[in-house]
């Protein structure tokens, strides 16, 4: 007998001969066809079973200690955009006592295989954020707001019993070059996510501030003082809107006193992106078993940008895609929140759908990120619960056990149901008023189909641009997706992987059926594009080892996709580093002056005050963290139903937002108790009122930033107004009255 061949000198089988070979086997070598995860990281990992599952649920060394790394300049970039150093200590304490601690404790409690510390680091972010969702909003419901600040001892009493000990010794020996190597890289890339995150700085809080950076942080406050929600910025006007995206700046301000705003525009904002690069890392890297996917997949994400439109600077024609993902991620709180939660659940999908029937610790964990999704984003569970129903549908038709998918379907739309129902149905639903059944409006509506159309003719040119379309709008995800899935026979996919494809799939029909105000029904498509990352980052891997023909052509449009979206995405940051590098300007004296009776009235008027002010800008809602009897209408259910609608209103209807504006500016036009008295009477359910009256106007430039000018009317109020409207702070910007017992 011959000595055995050794293994590197056997000759290599195609790729994909063993891929039928391995589904047959797969089945009786582990006894449960959800065993699938496992059959991928054969499949795909360079590396043998053994390494691969060491490397992903062992005890080993991972450098989440590098990574963490980022959450000091997360701080640091507050403070030099002029947050108080105090604020931000305070936030940063906050963060770790109620948000990483009790997510870190509940997932070495609860997860059956905790991983490596970079998984535990992405887990224990996401999963205290959703808990901290859950448990504020239970706590509102309650009116138990006193007990918030034992929440970290609660946490702790409940999870920290139960963890093994022994498990979480410091790892010995230095950490392996390859380790080092991808912690460096995955620091890059959170890092770059953190800079991409547009700031306010502090003295120039009056300019550069996009309207829905106000409208979120407005919300925000409103969460923070108020239950039941109403609108902060039209008096009586019910808030039915997602608003568990809020609860930490809301939490931060109930426990340790930091400004919403500060949360919502300096301290807070990077944090959430940072949270989705590592989840998506971490689920990559589960699924693949190697750390180049899941390194491919999280740069992907960070580097996201409209391809269509950064073609469009080089070749000259005007090929926008309509694709705003980017702006989602980065300057949306409510969409960036509902992307940590989908990734999350596909990691909790994941590991419940490989190796022994799931315990009911990880059923739990799947149901409270189902309910936090459901709260920070209505476009999230959706499409989650599609791809659940599209994965059992395709697990039937193969003849595989649909039991488990079945099991989450149910329970992630039970724990899901409480808060949709309350979207969809409740008063003053966004929902109900802004969406309505309309095929294809964003690529109809596009640049790319506006300018390539005539080339092709109505209706023609609906049907041949539709498919460029979506591949463009998609991107690198799609193209990296089709290469993972050459010569997979549908079998042979994993229930991670039908999940992504057919939440992907859910989202892009729904976005393409419904029409809604600014490209809303978008966000639907967007959670795909998260799930997309993850198998397009294991398909670029595998693109050297494909068919020759696949190779040529997949590596050319890499080239021009991945071209054109580093472009977009390093303008992005180089905007923001340019703002960075900018920073330090002066804050004009009188707006500082304003900005202080700002914060008088944060600091000194009850929670349940109502403020009176001439302008239509979110500033009171904002800075001062009060309801304010009537500052913009374009934020409420009934403008976004006029979008698009032309329609003339009934003859005798009543505009009860129209009156609000009527009241206010017949007082400010002149102040005499005729124009006060009706005034008065609507804002008499209130506890307290107050009036601001300033020379000082905020004001919307042509360029969209805040300027200044003259509010018309003097500062002082008549003084025949005085016995109802008594003066409690003055000074060269502005006077606060606070309405008498008698207004």
């Amino acid at each position: 007998m011959g000595e055995p061949i050794p293994r590197e000198s056997r000759p290599a089988l195609p790729p994909g001969v063993l891929d039928p070979i391995r589904h047959r086997t797969e089945p009786a070598r582990h006894g449960r066809d959800e065993n699938l995860a496992g059959g991928w990281c054969r499949a795909w990992s360079k590396s043998d079973r053994p390494r691969t599952v060491r490397a992903v649920t062992g005890n080993q060394r991972s450098g989440w200690e590098l990574v963490a790394l980022a959450g000091p300049w997360l701080l640091v970039r507050a403070l030099l955009y002029g947050s108080p150093l105090e604020d931000v200590l305070l936030f940063g304490g906050f963060l770790g006592l109620f948000v990483f601690l009790p997510g870190w404790l509940m997932w070495w409690r609860l997860a059956e295989r905790p991983g490596d510390g970079l998984l535990a680091l992405a887990m224990a972010g996401a999963l205290g954020l959703a808990l901290l969702s859950v448990t504020f909003a239970g706590l509102r419901l309650a009116g138990a707001m006193a007990a918030l600040p034992l929440y970290p001892l609660g946490c702790a009493l409940l999870f920290a019993r139960g963890i093994d000990w022994s498990a979480l010794r410091r790892p010995r020996g230095s950490l392996a070059r390859a380790e080092l190597w991808t912690a460096l890289i995955l620091l890059v890339l959170v890092l770059c996510a953190i800079e991409s995150v547009p700031l306010v700085e502090a003295s120039q809080w009056f300019r550069e501030v996009r309207g829905d950076a106000l409208f979120h942080a407005g919300n925000a406050a409103e969460v923070a003082n108020h239950w039941p929600l109403r609108d902060p910025r039209v008096f009586g006007l019910p808030l039915n809107y997602h608003f568990f995206a809020y609860t930490l700046p809301a939490a931060a301000e109930r426990v340790v006193g930091v400004p919403v705003a500060e949360v919502m525009l300096r301290s807070g904002p990077a944090l959430t992106p940072a949270l989705v690069v590592l989840t998506v890392f971490a689920a990559t890297r589960l699924l693949a078993g190697e750390r180049g996917p899941a390194l491919l997949a999280a740069a992907l994400l960070v580097a996201h940008a409209d391809a269509g439109a950064a073609a469009s600077s080089w070749f000259g024609a005007d090929w926008a895609l309509h694709d705003f993902f980017a702006i989602g991620f980065y300057e949306s709180p409510s969409t960036v929140t509902g992307f940590l939660f989908y990734a999350t659940l596909f990691v909790l999908i994941l590991l419940g759908t490989r190796g022994a029937r799931p315990s009911g610790r990880l059923v739990g964990l799947l149901a409270l990120v189902a309910c936090a999704a459901s709260g920070s984003k209505g476009s999230v569970m959706p499409v989650v619960l599609g791809g659940l129903a599209g994965a059992g549908l395709v697990l039937a038709l193969t003849r595989r056990r649909v039991m488990r998918v079945a099991q989450a379907f149910v329970l992630c739309a039970l724990a899901a149901a409480p808060m949709t129902l309350m979207l969809v149905t409740g008063e003053a639903s966004y929902a109900k008023a802004m969406f309505r059944p309309e095929f294809a409006i964003a690529f109809v509506g596009s640049d790319f189909y506006l300018s390539l159309a005539p080339l092709f003719g109505e209706p023609a040119a609906r049907f041949v641009l539709l498919l460029p379309w979506l591949v463009g709008f998609f991107g690198l995800g799609a193209l990296g997706t089709a290469f993972a899935l050459v010569r997979r026979r549908l079998p042979s996919l994993t229930v991670p992987e039908l999940w992504i494809l057919g939440s992907t799939a859910c989202g892009a029909l729904l976005a393409l059926t419904l029409s809604a105000p600014g490209l809303s029904e978008l966000f639907f498509a967007y959670n795909g594009m998260v799930g997309l990352t993850v198998l397009a980052g294991i398909g670029l891997c595998r693109l050297p080892s494909l068919p020759p023909r696949w190779r040529t052509l997949g590596t050319a449009a890499v080239v021009v996709f991945a071209g054109a979206t580093l472009f977009g995405s390093g303008q992005r940051l180089t905007r923001n580093i340019r703002a960075d590098l900018a920073l330090g300007r002066p804050e004009p004296e009188l707006l500082r002056e304003y900005r202080a009776g700002l914060e008088w009235l944060r600091e000194h008027t009850p929670r349940e005050a109502v403020v009176v002010t001439s302008h239509e800008r979110m500033v009171m809602s904002v800075w001062a963290e009060r309801r304010s009897f009537f500052e913009t209408e374009l934020y409420t259910p009934a403008a976004h139903a006029r979008i698009g609608v032309s329609q003339a209103d009934p003859e005798g209807s009543r505009d009860p937002i129209a009156e609000l504006r009527t009241l206010r500016d017949a007082f400010f036009a002149r102040p005499a108790p005729a124009t006060w008295r009706p005034l008065a009477a609507r804002l008499a359910s209130s506890p307290a009122c107050y009036v601001v009256v300033s020379d000082l106007h905020v004001v919307r430039t042509d360029g969209g930033r805040f300027g200044l000018a003259p509010l018309g009317p003097e500062s002082a109020l008549p003084s025949e107004l005085e016995p109802r409207l008594e003066p409690v702070f003055e000074n060269r910007a502005v006077r606060i009255y606070r309405v008498g017992s008698g207004g």
